[in-house]
């Protein structure tokens, strides 16, 4: 009887266990949170590394885009905010950089040591913001760079960058700017496909075939396919050695030659 007794009891204590095991694992396993049901249709084009938390993003606005919050609409509807469970951590210049009536150009380091930091942008850097991104190459060579439109010496601003870009008006190749003159939702889809070039880990393929194909698939998870569509984006040419840089591109919004 006390053996029976025994057989019964450990029977019942296994269902339990399994029935707890079951119960735990079905929320995480099936996704049936308000949230991801909420989310279900965006996380079909959502690359699987795009969580919550993964990781974080810097990303640096120049006094050029000040007025301009909204182009990091794009970026921030597929990373989210940090701070509200996200992963972008903006910037904005000179705002981010004053200590009273200082300008303490550290701080852009201070933020991309902060944990989790793996990727910084910068979107019209004016001149002097490439001192500190060379500071930054050197103390944190794995980061991931990428700078658009900036102000600055572009062959300082390859070093210490995996990609740059800079504009071009129609015709024009050697102009410097200005990159604002672009439409603000369009500006938006070219910040999330720099972002998305970074994450490739295979630094085999060229920066301009990772922003190409980056930038179709922010199109796709924007729902926007014509968002830059008059964009044609090449590898700078050096008109003296004729050759192609791999990491400065330049985008022409009206069919420039390079």
């Amino acid at each position: 009887m006390k053996t029976s007794a025994r057989v019964i009891l450990g029977v019942a204590a296994l269902f339990l266990t399994l029935y707890g095991c079951d119960d735990r694992r079905t929320p995480g396993a099936a996704g049936t949170t308000a949230e991801t049901s909420k989310n279900a249709d965006a996380k079909v084009t959502r690359k699987p590394r795009h969580r919550e938390n993964d990781h974080k993003v810097v990303v640096l606005t120049g006094p050029e885009f000040a007025s301009k919050q909204e182009i990091l609409d794009a970026l921030i509807s597929e990373y989210g905010l940090d701070g509200l469970g996200g992963m972008v951590v903006p910037m904005q210049y000179p705002e981010s950089f004053m200590d009273g009536k200082k300008m303490v150009m550290s701080k852009l380091s201070e933020a991309v040591a902060a944990p989790g930091v793996t990727t910084l942008v910068t979107v019209g850097a004016p001149e002097g913001v490439v001192r500190e991104l060379l500071k930054i190459r050197a103390h944190f060579p794995d980061l991931r760079i990428a700078s658009l439109f900036t102000q600055d010496e572009m062959l300082q601003v390859e070093l210490a960058s995996d990609l740059t870009l800079e504009y071009a008006p129609a015709g024009d190749i050697l102009a410097d700017e200005n990159a604002t003159a672009m439409p603000a939702a369009d500006v938006d889809a070219l910040i999330l496909a720099a972002t998305l070039a970074l994450e490739d880990p295979d630094k085999s393929i060229a920066p301009l075939q990772r922003l190409q194909t980056s930038l179709d698939a922010a199109r796709g998870f924007l729902k926007r396919k014509t968002a830059g569509s008059a964009w044609k984006i090449d590898a700078w040419l050096d008109p003296d050695t004729n050759l192609r840089s791999r990491v400065r591109l330049v985008l022409s919004d009206g069919g420039g030659s390079t």
